[in-house]
């Protein structure tokens, strides 16, 4: 095995292999020079339309997580049923929520939390009007109309 990645560079284990697209022969770049390599090819693209390139891709990515944990979750309100995936909110069942997002933030950073925690059964999926009446009175809104954890 090679001890130098292509631009003479010694490496332990901080390399990277990939394919020539015009010869099929494996490249090897060490993170020195990946960096550098990377570094070029940004300053060449338009600012403008990596900017957008990255809000779509961050946007789609988030999207994915946020479906996989409102699946996980059951996807639908615990308590009234709704299945919106719009109206649906994550809410710490023990009302420890404020704390929880600032040791972990909230967005992407959250649904990231969720899936690499496995889901945790101290997050539970309400509507926002469920959400929000549980936060103000108490009890979520379908309860206070008489309707019992008809979702669970």
């Amino acid at each position: 095995m090679d001890t130098h990645c292509v631009n003479g560079h010694l490496w332990a284990d901080n390399f990277r292999t990939h394919t020539n697209s015009r010869s099929g022969n494996p490249v090897r770049y060490c993170k020195t020079c990946r960096s550098a390599k990377a570094k070029a090819y940004r300053a060449k693209q338009d600012p403008i339309k990596m900017k957008a390139y990255f809000k779509k891709a961050n946007a789609e990515r988030y999207a994915r997580l946020r479906d996989d944990a409102v699946t996980a979750y059951g996807g639908a309100c615990q308590y009234c049923g709704t299945t919106v995936s719009g109206w649906l909110a994550f809410d710490h069942v023990n009302d420890d929520g404020y704390s929880h997002r600032k040791e972990v933030s909230s967005g992407s950073h959250m649904v990231t939390w969720l899936r690499d925690n496995d889901y945790p059964d101290m997050i539970q999926l309400l509507c926002h009007n469920c959400n929000s009446a549980k936060k103000n009175k108490g009890e979520p809104a379908a309860r206070q109309l008489g309707v019992d954890n008809p979702g669970k």
